[in-house]
């Protein structure tokens, strides 16, 4: 074991990560992101239903508007149809007589051209133009459209958005948008005549505006008491997490605790148990075989000998599985010593085990203990399961948070599949580390070892 750099052979994971601290920001906001992530999802959905309340009463009081201006409209062509044209046409009036069209043309002009009505015009059933307020269509034959044909055969009125292009509109075409409304109106000689009557299209979108001014203080009203209420959710919602968050956490320390006495009870009675009776038992039967050796053929000693070299082992192994059982105690022990033992416990393991820590490094309870549990899985892991031959320890501190790397040339593993057996600690340490407001980066691939970063935030206790 060395606390020196390292190279390590080619066949491990690239050059690992840079340790400056150009990564810090990054896993502050997603840590930061992690805390309020709930309450912004909760506050963005939230939004997103009151936006789409919005407009679809916008485009439903649009709509219901410009239906219920329509519906005015077409009431009121059909009124003046019946009640001031209707009684006028006469045959003289069919027949263009000119007192005939006088009399029609100041009674349309006096009583139906006030308001939204822009133009008038009757037709006869064959197209002919048998008065308009525009003279110089009075007369003219144009083909009718099938609306308008069907307006004639059923007797209900219609209108649509006047086509300013047709022939029979090009007196029309100086004005802004018509609406085109079509009513039958029957002459008191009992013909059906076609009117028409020309409104400005913003006249029948007014009463939208209207209605959905009439309706907007409650609309806006409800849609604010409903993003509060999504507010006060998403706050409350928030609130939970952060709190089941921290049970969470809580119950994970208690967990390493109870898991830290478990593991000093066993390595005790360990110690004070097999170990002691065996080691006894060892010094007993070497200083009898010893005392005895003339007594005993030679194949006896030889036998009692290998016999005590075998328990010699055997406490040797039982010494080095208390080393790893017990767990490291900051409360009498420096980290920095703490430390080295886990990494000269891997050394006698048979691998070549390094530690490479920044001089004066110093670390608060919490995080020290942190470091060490993870330093500690790691190097089980890479020894017990990667088959590793070189295992390097790295720590620091980057000023904005304390780092530990572990990296190991052995068997390696693909990350992206189910964590392999024996790596399931390393699920509990990136709990652990999560919790604490750290961040967990594994790199591995199947026969290129691995390599395990763990930052830590200041400010620990």
């Amino acid at each position: 074991m060395t606390q020196r750099g390292w190279s390590a052979p080619n066949r491990i994971l690239g050059s690992g990560w840079a340790r400056s601290s150009d990564r810090v920001p990054a896993r502050r906001l997603t840590a930061r992101l992690r805390d309020i992530g709930p309450l912004l999802a909760l506050m963005l959905a939230g939004f997103l239903a009151v936006m789409t309340i919005a407009l679809a009463l916008m485009l439903i009081l649009h709509r219901e508007g410009v239906e219920q201006e329509r519906s005015l409209a077409e009431s009121h062509t059909t009124l003046a149809a019946n009640a001031v044209v209707a009684p006028l046409i006469t045959r003289e009036l069919m027949d263009g007589d000119p007192a005939a069209l006088a009399a029609l043309d100041e009674a349309v002009r006096r009583l139906v051209l006030v308001g939204p009505i822009k133009r008038v015009k009757l037709w006869a059933p064959d197209g002919r133009i048998v008065y308009s307020d525009e003279p110089r269509l009075i007369g003219m034959h144009f083909d009718l459209e099938p609306d308008e044909l069907d307006t004639l055969a059923t007797g209900e009125p219609t209108s649509q958005l006047s086509d300013l292009d047709q022939p029979e509109n090009r007196f029309e075409r100086a004005k802004e948008a018509l609406v085109e409304v079509y009513t039958p109106v029957r002459a008191p000689s009992g013909d059906r005549l076609l009117f028409e009557a020309y409104q400005d299209a913003k006249s029948v979108g007014s009463d939208s505006g209207t209605l959905f001014v009439t309706v907007l203080p409650a609309l806006g009203g409800g849609l604010l008491l409903l993003g509060l209420a999504n507010l006060v959710t998403a706050w409350w919602f928030a609130r939970y997490v952060r709190r089941r968050d921290r049970q969470r956490a809580a119950l994970l320390a208690q967990a390493l605790d109870a898991s830290n006495t478990e593991r000093r009870r066993i390595a005790a009675d360990l110690h004070d148990g097999v170990v002691q009776d065996l080691t006894a038992a060892t010094l007993s039967l070497g200083t009898t075989t010893r005392q005895h050796a003339g007594e005993m053929s030679d194949g006896t000693v030889a036998m009692l000998t290998e016999v005590e070299d075998t328990m010699r082992e055997g406490i040797i192994s039982l010494r080095t599985l208390l080393m790893n059982v017990y767990p490291a105690d900051l409360d009498q022990r420096e980290f920095q010593a703490a430390i080295a033992d886990l990494v000269e416990l891997a050394a006698r393991r048979g691998i070549q085990a390094e530690l490479d820590l920044e001089p004066g490094f110093r670390a608060p309870t919490a995080t020290s203990r942190l470091l060490l549990r993870v330093a500690q899985e790691a190097l089980q892991n890479a020894t017990t399961h990667a088959g590793a031959g070189l295992v390097l320890v790295s720590v620091g501190d980057d000023g904005k948070c304390y780092w530990l790397e572990v990296r190991d040339d052995g068997i390696g593993f693909d990350t992206a599949g189910d964590v392999p057996l024996g790596h399931f600690g390393l699920r509990v340490v990136r709990d652990l580390v999560t919790d604490a407001g750290g961040t967990v980066a594994m790199r591995s691939s199947p026969g290129r070892g691995a390599i395990l970063r763990v930052d830590l935030p200041r400010g620990g206790s």
